[in-house]
Parts: structure tokens; sequence; C-alpha cells
């Protein structure tokens, strides 16, 4: 925030800003409306509390606020940038633009001032606006390194590949030795299929700075690419020699992604359908406001074939548990979450190929598991553990002979879901916890696919946990109207808890906060519900527990989450609806973590409801 020169010595601005910078918004607002009496023609008062407001995610409070503030003749350049953020939030992105326009004019001819917008711009994902800020720096001054690496920065994120390229070609004429550049061209480059340009990118990058460790991995890269499976093993292993200060080199292994059915049918191992293929499909939810289920990703589709394997001689990786056999095959289809995501996370898979070749670095750690085991997997994540690792015990307890063998499972799980091993008959002496920094080589494996991918649950995935868990719900217990509090996470909390507190509380709501629960008592409070009011996030997972005809309202911004919990609901015979909020904008959080604010007048309409 920028401070006018004249309120700098303010007495009481040192303080203000401090509860800024702590979050402690409702404090620092009280300044702010001091500060709006005793200046009312000034423009920071309203330039602050509009800040404020987009701190709290009230965008049409702050755009009302900077809108004023920008009608001030004194006001500065901040104040616009702050309006074009309020706007982006508001998704009006061609006000946001024209804001940005009027801020790039104010600062014209003011090239640090235009260089720290571009900047800003750039880290708040304003591309268009990024763009435009460097066209203007250009049209003055066409030899600035930065400026050009900035710009191709902006095309990059704006998928327009080619004239990123030509942007990092300009900024290396003018600084022709910087290797972000060229590391940045390069993989441009790769985007646009121009491999032998990228190799050649790369090559350069080599020659003036040959002790570049990320120059040598992108090396290798482009060397498997074509087929050269030494030359890339060579090249990883020196970027790994020169970024570990003197860590033994890591085992390499080259793989082929393969089908586990058809290996396991050209390989003679066991393989058994459990489910076929079959059409899924679920109703779209109601929404508050009405009519805008079509903001959530799709509700149908195909449910892949579900199956168990067993063979011989079985390598299985950690994390997400993908498996390689004894040829170097490797499995990941039907195993892993996000199959086509899964190569490109860097964690396993460090080099690919359309061949479906793949370069494997392996933990540094290898067990030996001696007799028959099965895969559960799991992760550390409720929701993955539950609908992933849990559920794939479906296919254990549906075969006698395998109730009995041990679990390959994710090491670090909560107490909770140590408890739901308990539950599941699972003894300590069962459980193969497998750490991040391992792998286990087996000698008998039993590997059940996956039962839960994609957007859809099973109908029988929630069956199967209600079925299993059930019994810990106290019988005749007092249905109960229960509000699901995540502000004492950290993370995706509700903004503006405080203002929707009373409205819950006056249908009879009581507040709860999961994580403070033991995995029973948390069953027992989801398994006593006739309503659940939450911020999406994990904890309703237990959904599965809750009675049929129950009202579930969950607060969430449509597009950033997927609608799993609406599945659960509706094999439960629920009445749900999600009530679309807001995120409140907080630079220091990644995206996914940010808290939401939910419109009053949104909760007042589910409360009808009661």
């Amino acid at each position: 925030m920028e401070i006018p020169d004249e309120l700098r010595g303010h007495p009481d601005m040192g303080a203000a800003l401090e509860l800024l910078g702590a979050g402690r918004l409702d404090e620092a607002a009280v300044f702010g409306e001091k500060l709006e009496r005793v200046l009312p023609a000034h423009f920071f008062p309203q330039y602050f509390l509009g800040f404020i407001e987009l701190r709290r995610g009230r965008v049409q409070q702050a755009i009302s606020c900077l809108t004023l503030a920008a009608t001030h003749a004194a006001a500065t350049p901040a104040v616009l940038v702050s309006l074009t953020e309020a706007h982006h939030a508001n998704l009006d992105k061609d006000r946001a633009g024209e804001l940005f326009q009027r801020a790039l004019d104010a600062l014209d001819g003011d090239w640090p001032g235009l260089t720290t917008l571009v900047q800003h711009a750039l880290e708040k994902g304003w591309y268009a606006e990024a763009e435009a800020g460097c066209r203007r720096l250009l049209a003055d001054k066409t030899d600035s390194a930065s400026v050009w690496f900035f710009l191709g920065g902006a095309l990059h994120a704006q998928r327009r590949f080619e004239e990123a390229v030509e942007a990092y070609e300009q900024c290396l004429l003018h600084k022709p030795k910087s290797p972000d550049v060229y590391l940045q061209a390069a993989w441009t480059q790769h985007e646009l299929g121009w491999y032998v340009d990228a190799q050649e990118t790369i090559q350069q990058l080599l020659e003036i700075s040959p002790e570049n460790a990320m120059a040598h991995r992108e090396s290798g890269r482009m060397h498997f690419h074509f087929g050269g499976h030494d030359a890339a093993r060579d090249a990883y292993l020196a970027a790994h020699r020169l970024a570990s200060s003197g860590q033994a080199p890591p085992r390499l292994i080259k793989a082929v992604r393969a089908s586990l059915r058809e290996w396991c049918s050209t390989n003679k191992a066991a393989y058994r359908c459990v489910v076929p293929a079959q059409h899924a499909e679920v109703p779209a939810p109601r929404t508050i406001p009405e009519g805008e289920a079509a903001l959530w990703p799709a509700f149908k589709g195909e449910l892949r074939e579900r199956f168990v394997a067993r063979f011989d001689a079985a390598e299985v990786f950690p994390q997400q548990f993908s498996v390689l056999s004894s040829d170097g095959h490797l499995f990941i289809d039907d195993l892993v979450t996000t199959p086509d995501v899964y190569p490109k996370k860097g964690t396993l898979i460090k080099y690919w190929n359309r061949a479906g070749e793949l370069l494997l670095e392996a933990p540094p750690h290898q067990r030996i598991q001696h007799g028959a085991c099965v895969l559960i997997g799991g992760q550390i994540n409720y929701f993955h553990w539950v609908f992933e690792g849990v559920a794939r015990m479906m296919h254990v307890e549906a075969d006698a002979a395998l109730r009995s063998l041990p679990m390959v499972l994710c090491s670090g799980l909560a107490a909770s879901q140590l408890a739901m091993l308990d539950e599941l008959g699972v003894t300590p002496e069962r459980r193969l916890f497998l750490a991040a920094d391992e792998s286990l080589l087996c000698d008998d494996l039993v590997i059940p696919s996956l039962v839960t991918q994609g957007h859809v649950i099973p109908a029988e995935v929630v069956s199967f946990l209600h079925d299993r868990f059930s019994h810990l719900v106290p019988r005749n217990a007092a249905r109960r109207r229960i509000y699901i509090s995540r502000n004492r996470l950290g993370r995706r909390a509700l903004a503006n808890e405080a203002e929707i507190l009373p409205l819950l509380a006056a249908k009879g709501f009581e507040t709860a906060y999961p994580e403070k629960l033991s995995f029973a008592e948390q069953i027992a409070l989801f398994g006593g519900a006739e309503a659940i009011v939450a911020v999406d996030g994990a904890a309703l997972v237990n959904l599965f527990v809750v009675p049929a005809g129950a009202k579930i309202g969950v607060m969430a911004v449509a597009g950033l989450s997927t609608p799993h919990y609406h599945c659960v609901s509706h094999h439960r015979q629920h009445h749900f609806t999600y009530l679309h909020g807001r995120l409140v904008h907080d630079q220091a959080k990644p995206l996914d973590v940010q808290d939401l604010y939910l419109p009053r007048a949104r909760m007042e309409q589910f409360l009808q409801a009661f």
C-alpha cells in the first residue's frame, strides 16, 4: 500500500499498517473510518478502506470505495492498481484492463514506476496488462533486455508461444549470456513442438554455462525425446552431480508405460475383471444463485473397468503407488489419481516421450517384501485416503483369499486414518507403510485398481463406507444442525464467518471443528446430523454417514472445486446445495488455500428452508 507523503507522519499510521499486515482488518478499518472523518476531501481514507474490503473479499464494497478514491485529482496510480485488482476479482476483465491503462498513463515517462507495475501485473497473473505495460516501455526504449524478458513471460502465459520466442530472442540480442532466458526460450520452443530448436537453444546455453545443472537436465530431456537414452542418462547424472553437493548418484531406470490388462494377458499373469466399464451420471446440483450448475465440471462419464491383478517380482513406488514389472513396464493407469498428469510431476518420472518410454529416478532406499501383499496405497489427504485407499479395500473384503494379507499403505497417516484401519480389522502387523524415500520390491503383489477416478464416485463406494462405519453413530441420537468451521485451520476458511454465524445460530446450528475430533467422534457428529453447512473441504468426506434426507449446504467458488461431495450426497439422498462465494485475494497464499467470502443474502436464502 502506497502512503502519501503528507500522511507518513500521522500518529496512527504505523499502528494501522501493522494491524493491516497482521490481518486484523476490523481494527484497521476503525482507523480508516476515523481518517475519513478527519480528511473527508482526501483520497487516502477511501483507498485504505477499499484496500481492506478487497482483503475481506467484499468486492463490490471495495469497488465503491476505490472508485471514490480514484475520482480525487491527487489519487496515485496505486489506487488505480487496487481498483484493477477489484475488477479482476469481480471477473470484469475489460474494466480491469481499462483501469490498468489509466495507471500506465499516470506513470507515462516514469521508467522505474512502469517497470514495477509490469512486475506487479506478472505476479498477480494479469498477463494481458503486463503485456500492455511492456509494450508501453518498449515504445520508448527497445534495448531493455529485462522488459523483453517480461514480455516473453506474459506472452507465454497467454499461450502465444511463437510471439514469446520472438521476445526471448530480442532479449538475447541485448543480453546474450543470460541462462534464464535460454531456459525460458527452450521451454517455449518445446511447447510449440520445435524440439530441434529447443535442443539447439539448450546446447547454446551449455556452451556459455557448462556448469548449469538445469541446462544439463533440459539437455537430457531433449536427448530422451529423440531416443538418445544413454545421452539422456548421462545428462541427468551430470545435472544431479552439479546440484546435489556430492550425494550418491541416483538409481535410474528406463521403463515403458503399459496397460496392466494387456501386460497380464501377454505374460499370463492373473487378471480378474471385478466390475466392467460403465456409464455414470449424476444430476446437476442446486445452486445459490440459482441456475449456476453449469459452472461445475461435467457430472457424467465413463467409469473405468475395476480389476484385481496379481503377479511376481514387482516394485512399488511411493506416494501415488505406481508399479514397475521386472521387465521394465510401468503401470500408472487405474493405479494413480491423475495418470496423464503423473509423468509431469517429476517425482518419479524424469523424462518421457511420445513412444511411452520413461526415465525413472527410483527412491534412494529399497525394501524387500517376501510373501504375498496387497497394494492399497492411499494418501495423507483425507479425501484421497478414503475414496482411493479405503475404497480399494472393497476388493479385499470380497475375496476371502486376500483378507489376511499384509497391505502396502501410505506412511504418515493421521490418528483418524489409523482408526479407520482398526475399524476395518487391519491389524498393525498387516500394515506395510511405504515412506516417500523408499520403494518396495515384492515377490507376490496383488494389485486392486482404484475404485474412484474423476468427479463421479460410484454408489457402491458410498454404500461400502456407510456399511463399515455407521455402527459408530449412537442409536436414537437427537438430530443436530452442524456448521463445520475451518477458521482454526488457517486455509480455505470463511472470511466473513462472524457475519454468517448469527444467521446459522438463529436456525439452531452449532459450530464444530472436526480436526479436533477423533475418527469415531467425527462419524458420530456427521451420522447424527439433519443438516450440514460447511466450506468445501475434506471434512465433507464424512457425508457418507449423514442420514438420508439431510440438508447439505456447501460454500464454494465454482470452478475451483470438484463436485465430489455433491456426488456422495446424491448417493445418500441428501438435499444438496452449492452456495457460491468469492475468493478473498491474499497474495501471500496460493490460489487453492485462499479464504472464501459468502454474501450474507445467499446464506439467508439457503436458510429459508429451515
